[in-house]
């Protein structure tokens, strides 16, 4: 019996990350959004608390910020949310086309993120100016794999080039 309560509870964890000073999580659990600290402190619900599903909550490089996609106006967008010093409201980025989204990968030098969506496109999004780019798609299958260079000036990213192949590309920011 215990065994199955814990097998439930896993099933509902539907993403995680650690914080980028490794003292604390985020973690979006059954739709809703939480910080919590490794050592002390309980959970913390961000955002929300119904009527709101959220998904693929990361830090921002500055450990202060989450990005994460959240359907608030009825429709998924992007959402810049500040956890740490004053408090903010939460920046919702509306109108930017991103489809349904798969992955999402926070820049470790801007304020920017690479997001791979259900239309096999891989897309940057500028969070500063709320604009949106495509970098590039593929009618063969998902972009896999998305990762930025330590400086933040490249992307590399898995390309499905035919039904069977895929290739390693590299875009220079």
């Amino acid at each position: 019996q215990r065994g199955r309560k814990f097998a439930y509870a896993a099933y509902n964890l539907e993403d995680w990350q650690l914080h980028p000073q490794g003292q604390s999580i985020v973690l979006v659990c059954r739709g809703k959004l939480f910080t919590m600290g490794l050592w002390e402190g309980a959970a913390v619900q961000r955002g929300q608390s119904d009527g709101v599903r959220y998904r693929s909550a990361r830090w921002m490089t500055d450990g202060k910020r989450l990005a994460v996609l959240s359907d608030a106006g009825g429709e998924e967008a992007l959402e810049l949310q500040t956890v740490a010093g004053e408090a903010a409201p939460v920046r919702r980025l509306e109108g930017l086309d991103l489809g349904r989204s798969h992955d999402l990968v926070v820049s470790p030098a801007k304020d920017q993120v690479l997001l791979s969506n259900h239309r096999n496109e891989l897309l940057c999004v500028d969070l500063a100016k709320g604009e949106l780019r495509r970098v590039d798609h593929s009618p063969h299958g998902p972009v896999l794999g998305a990762a930025w260079s330590p400086d933040g000036r490249w992307a590399a990213y898995s390309l499905r080039v035919t039904p069977k192949t895929a290739a390693i590309k590299l875009w220079p920011l």
